[in-house]
């Protein structure tokens, strides 16, 4: 669960900052003799993966983005790297296997929310926050309100937004993001690829917004790959186009219509 997940990240800071130098990695490989490495990337990778394969300890790279990472890339050698990413194999040194990321899929529980809005929208500005798509929504949540729209929306840890209203849910994480999904109508999101692929399997519409500060832009190209295989992913650069929150009203409303029109249909077939 995100707590945990949350302990494990607040934990793994901690060793950065304890584990600095090669002769501190090298005690802890030798103390804990593992089997193998994993590696999901990062800078903080670099040495202790590479460290692994001077003694002869295997090692396989986890690379969820489309775009690989530079560090994973800088590993790969004499790596077994693990990866969706296959436009880029030849930037990788060594045996790629192409793999699935792993989603987490709960379709059962939903967000209890009190309200008479017909319309749920999601907005993702995922686990740190992002300050445009945070800023954007923060102008504009009033026109959704107005136009029967319920706003479900994920600022980011310690993103504090001092907005509150009966037709609005704002916190800065939801631990449970599967019981979210579950209600939403359309979910605006960044280009996480983990996220992006949990909502396809959903078959949640998608308003991605990539975040501009990701190494290589791979949140960008995240989205590229994945709109070349499913139709309800919608890319959006940039916010300043006026019209643009309207242009989103009217996407959450067909979706929800045509997705009532389906149900319709299926209901009469039984």
């Amino acid at each position: 669960n995100s707590k945990n997940e949350q302990k494990f990240v607040d934990y793994n800071k901690i060793n950065f900052y304890k584990y600095t130098n090669l002769l501190d990695f090298k005690d802890i490989l030798t103390k804990l003799n593992p089997k193998c490495v994993i590696s999901s990337g990062g800078k903080f990778s670099f040495k202790i993966v590479n460290l692994a394969k001077i003694i002869n300890i295997p090692c396989y790279l986890l690379e969820p983005n489309y775009y690989p990472g530079l560090t994973n890339i800088l590993n790969s050698v004499d790596s077994i790297v693990l990866s969706p990413c296959s436009n880029y194999y030849n930037l990788y040194a060594d045996k790629v296997i192409k793999y699935d990321n792993p989603i987490r899929i709960n379709h059962g529980k939903k967000l209890e929310i009190n309200t008479y809005k017909k319309y749920k929208l999601f907005i993702s500005s995922g686990t740190n926050g992002v300050f445009k798509l945070n800023k954007f929504i923060l102008k504009n949540i009033k026109i959704l309100e107005d136009n029967d729209i319920y706003v479900i929306w994920q600022t980011g840890i310690n993103k504090i937004i001092d907005y509150k209203s009966i037709n609005s849910m704002i916190k800065p994480y939801f631990n449970d993001i599967q019981s979210v999904y579950n209600i939403s109508d359309l979910v605006i999101t960044t280009g996480g690829v983990n996220t992006l692929q949990e909502l396809i399997q959903y078959n949640i519409p998608i308003i991605s917004i990539p975040s501009n500060n990701t190494k290589h832009d791979h949140h960008i190209h995240n989205v590229i790959a994945l709109k070349n295989s499913i139709e309800k992913v919608i890319f959006i650069k940039h916010l300043d186009d006026s019209n643009l929150i309207y242009d989103i009203i009217n996407i959450v409303k067909k979706e929800k219509d045509n997705k009532n029109i389906i149900h319709n249909i299926n209901d009469n077939e039984l």
